[in-house]
């Protein structure tokens, strides 16, 4: 089940990569982030890097670990893989692309494959209601960060 939202920000391509490639930051845009595992203090993401999520539907919670499987800086994307106990896989990857200058189009894309198909139609709406959440603190974050600076 392919889960998608983009959000048009109002910032330069550059500013919106390091912000996403913090790896701090990029777990924050997970409200329910149990928080990074491996992180350097202040270093970039990087590929291998581990954290744990807390997924909430309306069949239960479950814990997801997700690994960074890729950092691509020239095609401006981040692929992520997650795993829950019950079966559950997500492959995730975040896209931007510039729009104009000093705007920037924001892809955020999970692909979720259940244990139990059954589960996808209770499933689709929370997800899809998650991803654009996600991606409206992101766009709310950057927003703050443009004007401050």
């Amino acid at each position: 089940m392919l889960v998608k939202a983009m959000r048009t920000v109002p910032c330069p391509r550059d500013a919106v990569w390091s912000y996403l490639v913090d790896p701090h930051q990029l777990v924050r845009l997970n409200a329910n982030s149990t928080g990074p595992l491996d992180l350097a203090p202040g270093g970039p993401l990087r590929v291998g890097q581990l954290w744990r999520e807390i997924l909430n539907t309306p069949v239960g919670s479950q814990e997801i670990r997700t690994t960074v499987t890729k950092v691509d800086p020239a095609a401006g994307c981040i692929e992520l893989e997650g795993e829950g106990d019950s079966g559950l896989h997500v492959s995730g990857r975040i896209e931007i692309t510039e729009v104009t200058a000093g705007r920037t189009a924001v892809t955020l894309a999970n692909d979720v494959t259940l244990p139990m198909p059954i589960l996808a139609g209770f499933l689709r709406g929370p997800l899809q209601s998650g991803t654009e959440d996600a991606l409206e603190r992101l766009a709310v974050a950057l927003r703050a960060t443009s004007e401050s600076s």
